[in-house]
Protein backbone atom coordinates (compact mmCIF):
# COMPACT_ATOMS: atom_id res chain seq x y z
CA UNK A 1 0.00 0.00 0.00
CA UNK A 2 1.22 3.19 -0.72
CA UNK A 3 2.14 5.48 2.23
CA UNK A 4 1.98 8.76 0.68
CA UNK A 5 -1.16 8.44 -0.75
CA UNK A 6 -2.23 7.38 2.55
CA UNK A 7 -1.06 10.99 4.64
CA UNK A 8 -4.45 13.11 3.69
CA UNK A 9 -6.63 9.83 4.76
CA UNK A 10 -5.19 9.34 8.30
CA UNK A 11 -4.74 13.29 9.32
CA UNK A 12 -7.18 14.38 11.96
CA UNK A 13 -7.87 17.86 11.09
CA UNK A 14 -9.30 21.04 11.76
CA UNK A 15 -10.57 23.46 9.14
CA UNK A 16 -8.80 26.18 10.89
CA UNK A 17 -7.61 26.69 14.33
CA UNK A 18 -9.99 29.33 16.27
CA UNK A 19 -7.30 31.98 17.62
CA UNK A 20 -7.73 35.32 18.43
CA UNK A 21 -5.31 36.55 15.50
CA UNK A 22 -8.76 35.46 13.50
CA UNK A 23 -6.52 35.96 10.27
CA UNK A 24 -6.29 33.77 7.19
CA UNK A 25 -2.77 32.25 6.66
CA UNK A 26 -0.84 33.30 3.93
CA UNK A 27 -0.45 30.05 2.38
CA UNK A 28 -4.23 29.59 2.17
CA UNK A 29 -4.58 33.67 0.56
CA UNK A 30 -1.92 33.00 -1.85
CA UNK A 31 -4.29 29.49 -3.05
CA UNK A 32 -7.20 31.64 -2.84
CA UNK A 33 -6.00 34.72 -5.31
CA UNK A 34 -4.31 32.56 -7.66
CA UNK A 35 -7.62 30.37 -8.00
CA UNK A 36 -9.74 34.15 -8.30
CA UNK A 37 -7.11 34.97 -11.03
CA UNK A 38 -7.80 32.02 -13.10
CA UNK A 39 -11.57 31.89 -12.73
CA UNK A 40 -11.89 35.21 -14.06
CA UNK A 41 -9.75 34.64 -16.92
CA UNK A 42 -11.67 31.06 -17.41
CA UNK A 43 -14.89 33.00 -17.51
CA UNK A 44 -13.36 36.31 -19.67
CA UNK A 45 -15.11 39.08 -17.44
CA UNK A 46 -14.25 42.69 -16.86
CA UNK A 47 -13.99 41.45 -12.87
CA UNK A 48 -14.90 39.35 -9.57
CA UNK A 49 -14.66 40.42 -6.39
CA UNK A 50 -14.83 37.38 -3.71
CA UNK A 51 -14.41 36.98 -0.15
CA UNK A 52 -14.55 34.18 2.36
CA UNK A 53 -15.58 33.91 6.10
CA UNK A 54 -13.50 31.24 7.67
CA UNK A 55 -14.28 29.47 11.20
CA UNK A 56 -12.28 31.26 13.41
CA UNK A 57 -14.12 34.76 11.73
CA UNK A 58 -11.01 35.80 10.02
CA UNK A 59 -11.99 36.83 6.23
CA UNK A 60 -10.15 36.49 2.85
CA UNK A 61 -11.19 39.31 -0.06
CA UNK A 62 -9.87 39.30 -3.32
CA UNK A 63 -9.87 41.11 -6.23
CA UNK A 64 -9.30 40.37 -10.06
CA UNK A 65 -9.46 42.23 -13.15
CA UNK A 66 -10.77 45.81 -13.83
CA UNK A 67 -13.56 48.60 -12.99
CA UNK A 68 -13.15 50.76 -15.53
CA UNK A 69 -10.72 51.28 -18.73
CA UNK A 70 -11.43 55.37 -18.45
CA UNK A 71 -9.57 56.05 -16.25
CA UNK A 72 -7.97 53.02 -15.80
CA UNK A 73 -9.65 51.75 -12.71
CA UNK A 74 -7.89 47.90 -11.26
CA UNK A 75 -10.70 46.65 -8.59
CA UNK A 76 -9.82 45.76 -5.03
CA UNK A 77 -11.74 44.04 -2.48
CA UNK A 78 -12.82 47.58 -1.28
CA UNK A 79 -15.03 47.78 -4.65
CA UNK A 80 -18.70 47.43 -4.16
CA UNK A 81 -21.05 45.42 -6.71
CA UNK A 82 -24.24 45.59 -7.27
CA UNK A 83 -25.89 42.34 -5.31
CA UNK A 84 -29.45 41.76 -6.59
CA UNK A 85 -31.39 38.45 -5.05
CA UNK A 86 -28.79 38.28 -2.57
CA UNK A 87 -31.11 41.13 -1.17
CA UNK A 88 -33.73 38.80 -0.59
CA UNK A 89 -31.98 36.93 2.30
CA UNK A 90 -32.02 40.26 4.00
CA UNK A 91 -35.94 40.62 3.82
CA UNK A 92 -35.84 36.88 4.66
CA UNK A 93 -33.90 37.16 7.78
CA UNK A 94 -36.22 39.99 8.80
CA UNK A 95 -39.14 38.82 8.85
CA UNK A 96 -37.88 35.36 10.03
CA UNK A 97 -37.10 37.82 13.21
CA UNK A 98 -40.29 39.19 13.38
CA UNK A 99 -41.58 35.57 13.84
CA UNK A 100 -39.12 34.94 16.09
CA UNK A 101 -40.49 37.66 18.18
CA UNK A 102 -44.10 36.79 17.86
CA UNK A 103 -44.80 40.25 16.09
CA UNK A 104 -45.90 38.17 12.69
CA UNK A 105 -46.58 34.31 12.27
CA UNK A 106 -45.64 32.73 8.84
CA UNK A 107 -48.90 31.37 8.33
CA UNK A 108 -50.63 34.56 8.53
CA UNK A 109 -52.44 35.51 5.82
CA UNK A 110 -51.97 38.56 3.42
CA UNK A 111 -54.96 40.23 4.32
CA UNK A 112 -53.50 40.62 8.26
CA UNK A 113 -50.98 42.90 6.91
CA UNK A 114 -51.83 44.37 3.77
CA UNK A 115 -54.96 46.47 2.27
CA UNK A 116 -56.63 44.40 -0.97
CA UNK A 117 -54.74 44.52 -3.81
CA UNK A 118 -55.79 43.08 -7.64
CA UNK A 119 -54.57 40.00 -8.75
CA UNK A 120 -52.69 39.38 -5.14
CA UNK A 121 -54.98 36.46 -3.03
CA UNK A 122 -55.35 37.53 0.22
CA UNK A 123 -54.92 34.15 1.57
CA UNK A 124 -51.48 33.85 0.23
CA UNK A 125 -49.56 33.30 3.44
CA UNK A 126 -46.27 34.69 4.55
CA UNK A 127 -44.67 31.27 4.14
CA UNK A 128 -45.57 30.84 1.08
CA UNK A 129 -44.16 34.40 -0.32
CA UNK A 130 -40.95 33.53 1.50
CA UNK A 131 -40.92 30.44 -0.80
CA UNK A 132 -41.89 31.71 -3.77
CA UNK A 133 -44.95 29.54 -3.70
CA UNK A 134 -47.84 32.53 -3.98
CA UNK A 135 -48.28 32.01 -7.92
CA UNK A 136 -48.36 36.12 -7.98
CA UNK A 137 -47.15 37.29 -11.52
CA UNK A 138 -43.51 38.97 -11.49
CA UNK A 139 -44.05 42.33 -11.67
CA UNK A 140 -40.62 42.98 -12.74
CA UNK A 141 -41.04 41.10 -15.58
CA UNK A 142 -43.77 43.64 -16.75
CA UNK A 143 -42.06 45.18 -20.03
CA UNK A 144 -44.26 48.51 -18.80
CA UNK A 145 -42.15 48.38 -15.52
CA UNK A 146 -38.74 48.47 -17.38
CA UNK A 147 -40.26 51.36 -19.65
CA UNK A 148 -40.83 53.42 -16.59
CA UNK A 149 -37.93 53.08 -14.40
CA UNK A 150 -35.93 54.10 -17.08
CA UNK A 151 -38.17 56.85 -18.38
CA UNK A 152 -37.21 58.41 -15.40
CA UNK A 153 -34.34 56.86 -13.56
CA UNK A 154 -34.04 59.54 -10.43
CA UNK A 155 -37.34 58.82 -9.55
CA UNK A 156 -38.42 57.39 -6.15
CA UNK A 157 -40.85 54.43 -6.30
CA UNK A 158 -43.26 53.44 -3.84
CA UNK A 159 -43.69 49.27 -3.17
CA UNK A 160 -47.03 49.31 -2.79
CA UNK A 161 -47.47 51.58 -6.11
CA UNK A 162 -45.14 49.08 -8.18
CA UNK A 163 -46.84 46.20 -7.05
CA UNK A 164 -50.32 48.07 -7.70
CA UNK A 165 -49.43 49.44 -11.21
CA UNK A 166 -47.99 46.58 -12.59
CA UNK A 167 -48.90 43.34 -11.24
CA UNK A 168 -50.99 41.15 -13.64
CA UNK A 169 -53.58 37.52 -13.36
CA UNK A 170 -51.93 35.12 -10.82
CA UNK A 171 -50.02 31.92 -12.92
CA UNK A 172 -51.20 29.74 -10.50
CA UNK A 173 -53.37 29.26 -7.37
CA UNK A 174 -51.18 29.87 -3.95
CA UNK A 175 -49.51 26.79 -2.81
CA UNK A 176 -49.79 24.32 -5.77
CA UNK A 177 -46.88 25.25 -7.56
CA UNK A 178 -43.30 27.03 -7.64
CA UNK A 179 -42.33 29.70 -9.36
CA UNK A 180 -39.41 32.56 -8.72
CA UNK A 181 -41.28 35.98 -8.29
CA UNK A 182 -39.81 39.13 -6.97
CA UNK A 183 -43.29 40.34 -6.29
CA UNK A 184 -43.22 38.28 -3.40
CA UNK A 185 -40.15 40.00 -1.96
CA UNK A 186 -41.82 43.78 -2.55
CA UNK A 187 -44.80 42.14 -0.55
CA UNK A 188 -42.44 41.52 2.41
CA UNK A 189 -40.59 44.75 2.34
CA UNK A 190 -44.09 45.94 2.83
CA UNK A 191 -44.80 43.91 5.40
CA UNK A 192 -41.93 44.68 7.59
CA UNK A 193 -42.85 47.88 7.37
CA UNK A 194 -46.56 47.57 8.31
CA UNK A 195 -45.07 45.50 11.31
CA UNK A 196 -42.72 47.60 12.60
CA UNK A 197 -43.46 51.07 11.48
CA UNK A 198 -39.99 51.39 10.02
CA UNK A 199 -39.08 51.81 6.47
CA UNK A 200 -37.63 48.39 5.68
CA UNK A 201 -34.29 49.66 5.19
CA UNK A 202 -33.98 51.39 8.16
CA UNK A 203 -34.90 48.11 9.84
CA UNK A 204 -32.37 45.91 7.86
CA UNK A 205 -29.62 48.32 8.97
CA UNK A 206 -30.69 48.63 12.88
CA UNK A 207 -31.38 44.48 12.98
CA UNK A 208 -28.31 43.41 11.31
CA UNK A 209 -26.11 45.93 9.06
CA UNK A 210 -24.77 48.08 12.01
CA UNK A 211 -24.65 45.15 14.98
CA UNK A 212 -22.51 43.03 12.23
CA UNK A 213 -20.68 46.15 11.19
CA UNK A 214 -21.33 45.68 7.61
CA UNK A 215 -20.74 49.26 6.36
CA UNK A 216 -21.13 48.95 2.48
CA UNK A 217 -24.24 47.06 1.81
CA UNK A 218 -26.23 50.46 0.96
CA UNK A 219 -29.37 50.67 -1.09
CA UNK A 220 -29.61 54.21 -3.18
CA UNK A 221 -31.23 56.90 -2.16
CA UNK A 222 -31.76 55.84 1.41
CA UNK A 223 -27.80 55.71 1.49
CA UNK A 224 -24.74 56.92 -0.17
CA UNK A 225 -24.01 54.82 -2.30
CA UNK A 226 -20.58 52.50 -1.53
CA UNK A 227 -17.20 53.98 -2.82
CA UNK A 228 -14.95 52.47 -4.48
CA UNK A 229 -17.95 50.24 -7.01
CA UNK A 230 -16.65 48.10 -9.87
CA UNK A 231 -18.35 49.95 -12.97
CA UNK A 232 -21.26 48.24 -14.61
CA UNK A 233 -20.30 46.82 -17.92
CA UNK A 234 -23.03 46.13 -20.50
CA UNK A 235 -23.56 42.68 -23.01
CA UNK A 236 -22.11 44.47 -25.50
CA UNK A 237 -19.17 46.01 -24.02
CA UNK A 238 -19.60 49.12 -22.66
CA UNK A 239 -19.28 50.63 -19.52
CA UNK A 240 -22.75 51.61 -18.33
CA UNK A 241 -21.82 52.71 -14.72
CA UNK A 242 -23.56 56.40 -15.48
CA UNK A 243 -26.46 54.97 -16.06
CA UNK A 244 -26.87 52.16 -13.45
CA UNK A 245 -25.61 53.71 -10.35
CA UNK A 246 -28.11 56.64 -11.55
CA UNK A 247 -30.92 54.25 -11.73
CA UNK A 248 -33.06 55.49 -8.61
CA UNK A 249 -35.96 54.09 -9.61
CA UNK A 250 -34.82 50.59 -9.79
CA UNK A 251 -33.51 50.78 -6.53
CA UNK A 252 -36.04 51.75 -4.75
CA UNK A 253 -38.87 49.60 -6.75
CA UNK A 254 -37.03 46.78 -6.01
CA UNK A 255 -35.76 47.51 -2.90
CA UNK A 256 -36.40 44.68 -0.94
CA UNK A 257 -36.21 42.02 -3.41
CA UNK A 258 -32.65 43.36 -5.28
CA UNK A 259 -31.75 46.96 -4.69
CA UNK A 260 -28.70 46.89 -2.59
CA UNK A 261 -24.67 46.75 -3.17
CA UNK A 262 -21.93 45.57 -1.39
CA UNK A 263 -18.20 44.24 -1.02
CA UNK A 264 -17.80 40.53 -1.02
CA UNK A 265 -16.71 40.81 2.29
CA UNK A 266 -19.40 42.15 3.51
CA UNK A 267 -21.60 39.37 1.56
CA UNK A 268 -19.82 36.57 2.88
CA UNK A 269 -19.98 37.69 6.58
CA UNK A 270 -23.88 38.18 6.31
CA UNK A 271 -24.35 34.86 4.82
CA UNK A 272 -22.33 32.94 7.36
CA UNK A 273 -24.49 35.36 10.16
CA UNK A 274 -27.68 34.04 8.67
CA UNK A 275 -27.37 31.11 7.33
CA UNK A 276 -25.27 29.50 10.04
CA UNK A 277 -27.84 30.38 12.14
CA UNK A 278 -26.35 33.51 14.52
CA UNK A 279 -29.56 35.38 14.35
CA UNK A 280 -32.25 33.13 14.32
CA UNK A 281 -33.69 30.87 16.86
CA UNK A 282 -33.06 26.93 15.91
CA UNK A 283 -36.55 26.52 15.25
CA UNK A 284 -37.10 29.21 12.87
CA UNK A 285 -33.40 28.49 11.02
CA UNK A 286 -34.97 24.48 10.56
CA UNK A 287 -38.23 25.65 8.94
CA UNK A 288 -35.92 28.29 6.86
CA UNK A 289 -33.97 25.31 5.59
CA UNK A 290 -36.77 23.08 4.72
CA UNK A 291 -37.12 23.01 1.15
CA UNK A 292 -38.74 22.02 -1.99
CA UNK A 293 -38.07 21.84 -5.75
CA UNK A 294 -37.74 24.45 -7.79
CA UNK A 295 -38.93 24.12 -11.51
CA UNK A 296 -36.55 26.78 -13.52
CA UNK A 297 -33.63 26.61 -11.82
CA UNK A 298 -30.73 24.60 -12.10
CA UNK A 299 -31.17 20.46 -11.24
CA UNK A 300 -30.72 19.84 -7.85
CA UNK A 301 -31.02 23.52 -6.59
CA UNK A 302 -33.72 23.48 -3.98
CA UNK A 303 -35.50 26.52 -2.67
CA UNK A 304 -36.56 27.34 1.24
CA UNK A 305 -37.74 30.68 3.25
CA UNK A 306 -35.36 33.05 1.47
CA UNK A 307 -32.93 30.96 0.26
CA UNK A 308 -31.38 28.60 -1.42
CA UNK A 309 -29.79 24.80 -1.07
CA UNK A 310 -27.22 23.15 -3.56
CA UNK A 311 -24.72 21.58 -3.20
CA UNK A 312 -20.92 21.89 -4.56
CA UNK A 313 -18.40 19.16 -3.80
CA UNK A 314 -20.35 17.09 -1.92
CA UNK A 315 -20.69 20.17 0.52
CA UNK A 316 -24.24 21.41 0.85
CA UNK A 317 -24.38 25.04 1.13
CA UNK A 318 -27.10 27.63 1.82
CA UNK A 319 -27.24 31.21 0.33
CA UNK A 320 -28.70 32.87 -2.74
CA UNK A 321 -27.39 34.08 -6.15
CA UNK A 322 -28.19 37.59 -8.00
CA UNK A 323 -28.92 38.67 -11.35
CA UNK A 324 -29.29 42.60 -12.09
CA UNK A 325 -26.48 43.24 -15.09
CA UNK A 326 -23.93 42.68 -12.36
CA UNK A 327 -24.01 39.02 -11.08
CA UNK A 328 -23.55 37.53 -7.95
CA UNK A 329 -23.37 34.35 -5.71
CA UNK A 330 -22.89 33.55 -1.81
CA UNK A 331 -23.11 30.65 -0.32
CA UNK A 332 -22.62 29.56 3.19
CA UNK A 333 -20.95 25.73 4.42
CA UNK A 334 -22.42 24.21 7.55
CA UNK A 335 -19.91 21.49 7.27
CA UNK A 336 -16.96 23.73 7.01
CA UNK A 337 -18.49 26.97 8.86
CA UNK A 338 -17.35 28.76 5.75
CA UNK A 339 -18.72 31.61 3.61
CA UNK A 340 -18.21 32.35 -0.04
CA UNK A 341 -19.55 35.21 -1.78
CA UNK A 342 -18.36 36.18 -5.38
CA UNK A 343 -19.41 39.55 -7.52
CA UNK A 344 -19.33 40.09 -11.02
CA UNK A 345 -19.37 43.58 -12.55
CA UNK A 346 -20.15 42.04 -16.24
CA UNK A 347 -23.82 41.49 -17.71
CA UNK A 348 -22.62 38.88 -20.11
CA UNK A 349 -22.81 36.16 -17.29
CA UNK A 350 -25.38 34.84 -14.89
CA UNK A 351 -24.66 34.28 -11.42
CA UNK A 352 -25.26 30.36 -11.96
CA UNK A 353 -21.76 30.87 -13.99
CA UNK A 354 -20.28 31.89 -10.79
CA UNK A 355 -20.76 28.74 -9.02
CA UNK A 356 -17.37 27.11 -10.75
CA UNK A 357 -15.79 30.13 -9.09
CA UNK A 358 -17.18 29.20 -5.60
CA UNK A 359 -16.21 25.68 -6.28
CA UNK A 360 -12.60 26.31 -7.18
CA UNK A 361 -12.22 28.73 -3.63
CA UNK A 362 -13.80 26.33 -1.58
CA UNK A 363 -11.77 23.41 -3.25
CA UNK A 364 -8.75 25.39 -2.32
CA UNK A 365 -10.03 25.89 1.30
CA UNK A 366 -10.52 22.05 1.18
CA UNK A 367 -6.90 21.33 -0.63
CA UNK A 368 -5.20 23.62 2.49
CA UNK A 369 -7.66 21.67 4.94
CA UNK A 370 -5.88 18.36 4.04
CA UNK A 371 -2.58 19.69 3.65
CA UNK A 372 -2.47 20.91 7.69
CA UNK A 373 -2.62 18.48 10.58
CA UNK A 374 -3.28 20.46 13.98
CA UNK A 375 -4.47 17.57 15.84
CA UNK A 376 -4.20 14.20 16.32
CA UNK A 377 -6.81 11.55 18.32
CA UNK A 378 -3.97 9.46 19.91
CA UNK A 379 -2.70 12.74 21.62
CA UNK A 380 -4.98 12.28 24.78
CA UNK A 381 -3.77 8.86 25.52
CA UNK A 382 -0.62 10.11 26.47
CA UNK A 383 1.92 9.03 23.81
CA UNK A 384 4.67 11.82 23.47
CA UNK A 385 6.92 12.44 20.84
CA UNK A 386 10.34 14.85 21.66
CA UNK A 387 11.74 16.39 18.27
CA UNK A 388 14.89 18.41 18.01
CA UNK A 389 16.08 20.49 16.93
CA UNK A 390 13.48 23.00 16.04
CA UNK A 391 14.33 25.06 14.60
CA UNK A 392 16.39 22.68 12.50
CA UNK A 393 18.69 22.68 9.93
CA UNK A 394 20.11 19.08 7.81
CA UNK A 395 17.67 16.79 10.32
CA UNK A 396 15.10 16.21 13.10
CA UNK A 397 16.27 13.68 15.72
CA UNK A 398 12.75 12.09 16.65
CA UNK A 399 12.56 10.13 20.10
CA UNK A 400 9.84 8.51 21.22
CA UNK A 401 8.77 5.54 24.68
CA UNK A 402 6.63 3.05 22.42
CA UNK A 403 4.00 1.27 24.85
CA UNK A 404 3.93 -1.57 22.40
CA UNK A 405 5.68 -3.55 19.80
CA UNK A 406 5.23 -1.22 15.92
CA UNK A 407 5.20 -3.09 12.16
CA UNK A 408 6.21 0.12 11.02
CA UNK A 409 6.72 3.70 11.90
CA UNK A 410 6.73 6.39 9.27
CA UNK A 411 8.19 10.09 10.25
CA UNK A 412 6.72 12.76 7.19
CA UNK A 413 8.10 16.23 6.96
CA UNK A 414 5.02 17.77 4.74
CA UNK A 415 5.47 22.03 3.99
CA UNK A 416 2.47 24.24 4.20
CA UNK A 417 0.51 23.13 0.81
CA UNK A 418 0.27 19.38 2.39
CA UNK A 419 3.49 18.02 -0.24
CA UNK A 420 5.43 15.51 0.83
CA UNK A 421 9.69 17.06 1.66
CA UNK A 422 11.11 14.01 3.55
CA UNK A 423 10.01 10.12 4.77
CA UNK A 424 11.81 8.24 6.74
CA UNK A 425 10.40 4.69 7.48
CA UNK A 426 11.63 1.94 10.13
CA UNK A 427 10.25 -1.87 10.99
CA UNK A 428 9.81 -3.68 13.43
CA UNK A 429 10.00 -1.69 16.74
CA UNK A 430 9.90 -3.05 19.83
CA UNK A 431 8.28 -1.61 22.88
CA UNK A 432 10.15 1.08 25.09
CA UNK A 433 12.85 4.09 23.94
CA UNK A 434 13.44 4.30 20.70
CA UNK A 435 15.75 7.15 19.26
CA UNK A 436 14.96 8.02 15.31
CA UNK A 437 15.72 10.87 13.18
CA UNK A 438 14.56 12.07 9.37
CA UNK A 439 17.77 13.11 7.90
CA UNK A 440 18.68 14.82 4.42
CA UNK A 441 16.72 18.08 4.88
CA UNK A 442 19.73 20.71 4.53
CA UNK A 443 17.86 21.43 0.77
CA UNK A 444 14.34 22.80 2.59
CA UNK A 445 13.65 26.20 2.41
CA UNK A 446 13.38 28.01 5.54
CA UNK A 447 9.95 28.64 7.08
CA UNK A 448 7.45 26.24 8.62
CA UNK A 449 6.89 22.81 8.00
CA UNK A 450 4.89 19.41 10.24
CA UNK A 451 6.69 16.70 11.19
CA UNK A 452 4.10 13.80 10.91
CA UNK A 453 4.95 10.40 13.04
CA UNK A 454 2.63 7.38 12.03
CA UNK A 455 2.34 4.42 13.57
CA UNK A 456 1.15 1.33 11.77
CA UNK A 457 -0.77 4.11 9.24
CA UNK A 458 -2.01 5.58 12.13
CA UNK A 459 -1.07 9.52 12.85
CA UNK A 460 -0.21 9.57 16.52
CA UNK A 461 1.55 13.11 16.72
CA UNK A 462 1.70 16.15 14.36
CA UNK A 463 4.32 19.04 15.41
CA UNK A 464 4.62 22.54 13.86
CA UNK A 465 8.79 22.62 13.24
CA UNK A 466 10.73 25.44 11.56
CA UNK A 467 13.75 25.56 9.41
Amino acid sequence: MNFLRLVPIFFTLVFFEKTAAQTVPPELATLLDRKLDSMRIVLNVKSLGASLQLSNNAVWAGASGISSTFPLDSVTPSHAYAIGSITKTITSACILQLADEGILNLNDSLHKWIEPIQFVNPNITIRQLLRHQSGLYDVITNPDYDAATKANLDSIWNLEDVVKGFIKAPLFAAGTNWSYCNTNYLLLGIIVEKATGKPYYQEYKNRFFTPLGLNTLDIAPYDPLPVPRAHFWTTNGQDGDSFFSNWISFFTSAGPAGGYFSTPADVAVWMRAFMGGKLHSSDIMAQAKTVVTAPGLPAGVKYGLGLMELNVLGQKGYGHGGDIGYSSFSLYFPAKDVSISVLNNDQKKTSWMLIPVVQALLKACMDYEMSVATNSPFESSGFDVNIAPNPFSDYLHVSMDLPNKVDKIDMVVTNTLGQVMAITSTRDLPEGVQQLSVDNLENLSPGMYFLSVVLDEKVVKTVKVYK
